[in-house]
């Protein structure tokens, strides 16, 4: 063997390696969802069904169906590459040849991989705009006063605003997909300012999107102070929510951030992707799966605390219905108890 066909076949080693690491932690990763799929599923059947409902369980589904593609598609690459570098030769060309035509055939898995995980970036941003106008709608519906009004005026305003961010992150990600089919690029080849660039502005648009559930929290933790009775109980579940939605989406911004900086030490250095180095093998796996996780846990967990919320509702209805009635009762047999002392008292002045 020639000197390049030796560093053929260790760089095609070294990559096998680093897949299979990534098929094992993707195939952990996608049980984890899948357990957390059926739960959200199971949760989202709770209540009433609406607009809402609906489009959630699009977004489940869209998501099971992207992230599968995205576990698929990480074994068939290591299948490919495996068949066509080491199990398939070419007696007469040689190692290079096979090299050339391992690439070849996982240029169409490498066209298609971007598109799962530009799909459930998206549906986390959805998530978020939906979490926004829900949580607005229901605290207006609930709160109809003056304050409430003038917390919540300004909620068209911000949705408008991540809604235009939202096309944008979108656009510019889908540019970067079809960049990237133009230009050919390979499992080795490095990332380009877009890659890096298109992870950003959805780092920004979450990031909007959290700053605005934590001024939510802090005006609704003001309004509250002031509100007695039955309400307290439901805005200390509002504060949950809001709660709930800030931590995620923290947790959520933090795996984007690392996600950005190891695409930059990509792009901007002499780590590539085959480097034993290269961070890029477990954050891409991380991301695809944070972004596939996030949207089954917001859902799951905000429709079960709809569960308690909804048997505390029809026990509460219960318990007011019975106390009107036995108040009810009461106003009729003490109007019939005056009736009849009144009756009596009439035939006594008559006799």
């Amino acid at each position: 063997m020639t000197p390049t066909e030796i560093q053929l076949v260790s760089g095609f080693g070294e990559q096998g390696f680093y897949k299979i690491f990534d098929l094992i932690l993707s195939l952990t990763c996608y049980g984890a969802f899948m357990l957390g799929f059926i739960i959200a599923l199971q949760s989202l059947t709770i209540g009433s069904w609406g607009r809402s409902q609906t489009v959630l369980l699009a977004c489940l589904t869209t998501t099971f169906i992207c992230f599968s593609w995205i576990v698929f598609d990480a074994g068939a690459v290591f299948l490919e590459v495996d068949h066509y570098a080491f199990i398939q030769t070419f007696k007469e060309q040689g190692i290079t040849a096979q090299a050339n035509t391992a690439t070849k055939n996982i240029m169409i898995w490498q066209e298609t991989s971007r598109w799962p995980s530009i799909i459930n970036v998206s549906i986390v941003m959805e998530i978020f705009y939906q979490c926004h106008s829900s949580y607005a709608a229901a605290f207006e519906r609930q709160h109809r006063s003056l304050e409430a009004f003038t917390l919540y005026a300004q909620s068209k305003l911000w949705r408008f605003i991540l809604v235009i961010l939202m096309i944008a992150n979108i656009s510019l990600n889908a540019g970067d997909a079809i960049w990237d089919i133009i230009i050919k690029s390979t499992e080795f080849s490095k990332s380009s300012i877009l890659d890096w660039l298109g992870v950003l502005l959805s780092l920004i648009v979450n990031m909007v999107a959290t700053v605005l559930f934590s001024y939510k929290a802090w005006t609704h933790h003001r309004y509250m102070e002031g509100v007695k009775g039955s309400l307290v109980r439901r805005g200390a579940r509002a504060q949950k929510i809001l709660n709930l939605l800030i931590e995620s989406g923290i947790i959520f911004c933090t795996v984007q951030f690392v996600y950005v900086i190891a695409i930059m030490l990509d792009a901007y250095s002499i780590i590539t992707t085959s480097s034993p180095r290269s961070p890029r093998v477990p954050v891409d796996t991380l991301f695809v799966t944070a972004s596939a996780c996030y949207p089954v846990a917001v859902i799951g967990l905000l429709h079960k605390d709809n569960k308690r919320l909804a048997s505390t509702e029809i026990s509460n209805a219960q318990n007011s219905a019975q106390s009107d009635d036995i108040c009810l009762s009461t106003v009729r047999d003490f109007s019939g108890t005056a009736s009849s002392s009144l009756d009596a008292t009439r035939e006594f002045n008559c006799q």
